[in-house]
């Protein structure tokens, strides 16, 4: 059965993403792999000490970052992609601002727990 616009008649068509709608799926898909991929092979292996080293010691192991990380971070950045492709791209927009908010949250829990230290370390 065909959905059929009231206004004109006429089935409606979908319309072509552009360029910010496909760059914001670009990295909505990469955000997806990449969160998820981090939460199984990178999270679990890194060294039980640091969770100890920041003011906050929230954790005593990595199964709750690494469910944030995948679950939260990944699952939210995959909703963002279900909602670039099956919904209007302005769902898709707001689903991937939140999924932006996930990931900052998480990377400000994770300067808590760990402590900040700057990438270029001699």
């Amino acid at each position: 059965m065909a959905i059929i616009d009231q206004k004109s008649g006429q089935q409606p068509h979908a319309t072509p993403m552009g360029t910010t709608g496909t760059t914001l799926l670009v990295l909505a898909i990469f955000t997806t792999l990449t969160a998820i991929q981090g939460a199984i092979f990178v999270v679990p292996f890194l060294p039980h000490a640091w969770l100890h080293q920041g003011p906050l010691p929230l954790f005593t192991d990595y199964t709750i970052p690494a469910l944030a990380l995948g679950l939260g971070c990944g699952g939210s950045a995959l909703a963002a992609c279900v909602g670039i492709l099956l919904a209007h791209q302005r769902s898709g927009a707001v689903l991937a601002a939140v999924a932006g908010a996930c990931i900052v949250s998480f990377e400000l829990v994770e300067i808590a727990v760990v402590g900040f230290t700057p990438a270029l370390q001699p």
